[in-house]
């Protein structure tokens, strides 16, 4: 990674997999760790600033205790199997993300150089105990890190001004200029949207707590998606006079009609929709099962009657009918991702590909999603005569499965083309009777 530069200083992990990071201490005693992701990690945090009541309360906590388990692989915290221990305590005490648990490595590492803790130096149950709560000592070995590193380039002698140098891009542990998280941003969603599914929770009838799970689910669609498509709960309904169940989150073109719609749903024609989700609070085989389902039924309403305007003779070309709606189960809280994905690998062992679930996000867990997927750019939607079978495939993306399961709706409703209905196939024929009153008629006959 280089030497560090005049803001941030260079530190290793301890342990047998030491790692190199930057951090840096400032005058109020905040501590801001970067680190580069590990092979494998493109989703990883690569920055976390730790405030100084966090150490102090995190100091405190270890002053009751004789020796304190580090404890931060993020799977073990997220679903509670993890010791008592730091990332633990960061996570469940500070508010951490538990993607964000594996700082609690860096956070020992400065406070155990700092002599603040005191480290066990065993590789494996790496475990610390507090020395002294006086976090000067960070701030003190960082200035004598910096003053280190200024001495080995150089910087310490005394030198003639130079002219302003041209901009250069930062170091990796430098001073970053403003930018955008886009993962931050997501994580941040994802909080907000478990906070307010679980206010929205309470009360004894089901019916009404699945309600306002969905209609939350639905708001959050609402403020992610452009403002060309509508997100609502309703059926969908073929020219044919075949409906599908109720679905929780219909998302269909703003130009598309509604053929009903009524306070708390709409019915919108099977041209219309672009993208079909069933949300579950918890997912489990008998959820699944009920979903795909449901979904299955989505798409075996087949889009075919395409608004086409009269263009003389030979008329314009028929338009392509448009492809199956994207569908997708979201839930809340599930069992083990992978059991999801071996239990949907059964329930559509001989389902015809124009048919398959498209996408499954298991919020705070991961996601699950037909090759190519996330893992090529998109490609055009092929006809559906043309579809072939595509292997399933599953990311354990944590905080990040929010994001991972938007990018994959956008691109999916992006993909599909917004040809609107022909409502004069819902009408069957127009059944209009022979007029009372035409004036003038030889206009009419002519």
């Amino acid at each position: 990674m280089g030497t560090a530069d005049s803001d941030f200083v260079i530190e290793r992990t301890l342990g047998g997999q030491a790692a190199e990071f930057w951090w840096r201490a400032d005058e109020l005693g905040n501590l801001a760790i970067r680190r580069v992701a590990a092979r494998g990690q493109t989703h990883a945090a690569k920055g976390r600033l730790v405030r100084s009541e966090e150490l102090e309360s995190l100091l405190a906590w270890m002053a009751q205790r004789e020796w304190v388990l580090l404890e931060c692989l993020p799977g073990k915290v997220r679903d509670g199997t993890a010791k008592d221990g730091l990332g633990r305590f960061l996570c469940r005490e500070l508010g951490w993300p538990p993607a964000e648990a594996t700082f609690a490595s860096h956070v020992a590492t400065v406070l155990a150089r700092a002599e603040v803790l005191t480290w066990n130096g065993k590789k494996r149950d790496m475990a610390f105990r507090l020395v002294t709560a006086d976090l000067g000592r960070v701030r003190a070995r960082y200035e004598l890190l910096r003053a280190k590193a200024a001495a080995e380039a150089g910087e310490s002698r005394p030198r003639q001004p130079e002219p302003p140098a041209a901009p250069r891009r930062p170091k990796p542990g430098g001073p970053l200029p403003p930018q955008l998280d886009l993962y931050e941003r997501f994580r941040a969603l994802s909080r907000e949207l478990r906070a307010q599914i679980d206010s929205v929770s309470g009360g004894y009838h089901p019916v009404e707590k699945g309600g306002r799970r969905e209609a939350a689910v639905r708001a959050f669609l609402r403020r992610v998606l452009p403002g060309r498509y509508r997100v609502a709960s309703g059926e969908i309904v073929h020219s044919s006079y075949e409906t599908s169940p109720q679905v929780d989150a219909l998302i269909y073109d703003s130009a598309a009609p509604v053929l009903l719609d009524a306070d708390a749903s709409v019915v919108v024609a099977a041209e219309s929709v672009l993208a079909a989700i069933e949300v579950k609070p918890l997912l489990r085989g008998p959820e699944l099962a009920e979903a795909v389902a449901s979904l299955r039924a989505v798409k075996a309403l087949r889009p075919m009657t395409l608004f086409r305007p009269w263009g003389g003779r030979a008329g314009p070309p028929r338009p392509t009918p448009n492809p199956p709606a994207f569908t997708a189960l979201f839930s809340i809280d599930s069992v083990q991702p992978r059991h999801i994905l071996q239990t949907l690998h059964e329930l559509e062992r001989d389902t015809a590909p124009a048919l398959a679930l498209d996408c499954v996000c298991m919020l705070d867990r991961g996601i699950i999603f037909r090759a190519p997927g996330l893992l090529e750019p998109p490609r055009p939607l092929p006809p559906v005569e043309k579809l072939r079978p595509q292997p399933l495939v599953l990311l354990e993306s944590g905080d990040d499965s929010l994001l991972l399961f938007y990018i994959l709706l956008f691109e999916q409703l992006t993909l599909r083309p917004s040809q609107l209905p022909d409502l004069r196939a819902y009408a069957h024929g127009l059944p209009i009777s022979k007029p009372i009153f035409a004036w003038p008629s030889e206009k009419l006959n002519a």
